[in-house]
C-alpha cells in the first residue's frame, strides 16, 4: 500500500485513506476478491463505505471517507 504525499495534505486525509485501504485489504483476505470482476469492486466499496459509515457513528464523528 502506498500513499501518495503529493494527494494528501492533512493528517486526517491520510488517516482518512489509509483506513479506507486498510479496510481494502482485510475484505481481500476475506473472500476471493477479483479486481477485474465489477461487481466484486461494488460491493467491496459498498463494504468500506458502510463500516466507515458505522466507525464514524461509534466514535461520535462525522467523518468523510
Amino acid at each position: 500500500m502506498f500513499l501518495c504525499e503529493n494527494a494528501i495534505y492533512t493528517q486526517s486525509a491520510m488517516e482518512n485513506v489509509l483506513t479506507h485501504e486498510l479496510i481494502h485489504a482485510y475484505d481481500n483476505c476475506r473472500i476471493k476478491y477479483d479486481p477485474d470482476n465489477v461487481k466484486h469492486l461494488a460491493c467491496t466499496e459498498v463494504f468500506v463505505s458502510s463500516i466507515l459509515h458505522v466507525y464514524g457513528n461509534l466514535l461520535g464523528r462525522n467523518r468523510n471517507f
